[in-house]
């Protein structure tokens, strides 16, 4: 196997040679351990938790995790709309109001006060809120890209930016994500 995929399956290769999937697969791993711990904690039977850590993993990294103001469609919408005037780089930018704890946190209650049965909505929701928390936890940010996550209404972010994305602390820490995940589903009693 070659190219993109058969680093990933040589650690030799993939660790080195990462580059901009680091945060993609950061957000990933780590949203899909919080989903372990959180299905954990409400007693979720097995095949729950692997499909929740799969949703959450979908989610939780990539085009449809809060990253999807990258896109194409997003940049144009952005390019469009004089949003800049609202201050910074506006809401429509990189770690604007999709990054925003308010929209994984609302839909988080919103799913679980209509169905509570809806395990995967509530999981990828999770999932957006982890990917958010990661950001401000970890995002340095950069010079096209403000530090954190807003925190909007209220004014200012929420930014502690503990290591650059994409560094070698984001690489351990995703390995580390990952093989923590395979011990717990390795593990598993089920229930609380």
């Amino acid at each position: 196997m070659s190219g993109y995929r058969g680093a990933l399956l040589n650690p030799a290769v993939f660790l080195p040679t990462w580059g901009r999937y680091a945060d993609r697969w950061w957000h990933r791993a780590s949203s899909c351990l919080a989903t372990l711990e959180g299905a954990h904690a409400l007693g979720w039977p097995l095949w729950q938790v692997i499909s929740g850590a799969a949703v959450s993993a979908f989610f939780g990294g990539g085009k449809f995790s809060p990253d999807c103001d990258l896109r194409w469609a997003a940049k144009k919408i952005d390019a469009a709309l004089p949003d800049e005037r609202l201050g910074g780089h506006g809401p429509l930018g990189h770690h604007g109001w999709t990054h925003s704890p308010w929209v994984p946190l609302l839909a988080i209650v919103g799913i679980y006060a209509v169905a509570p049965w809806a395990w995967f909505a509530l999981a990828g929701a999770a999932a957006w809120l982890w990917h958010d928390l990661g950001d401000a936890l970890v995002g340095r940010g950069g010079a096209m890209i403000p530090a954190g996550i807003p925190l909007w209404p209220l004014p200012g972010r929420l930014a502690v930016g503990t290591f650059k994305s994409g560094g070698l602390t984001g690489r351990v820490l995703t390995v580390c994500c990952w093989a923590s995940i395979g011990w717990q589903l390795w593990s598993w009693k089920g229930g609380v």
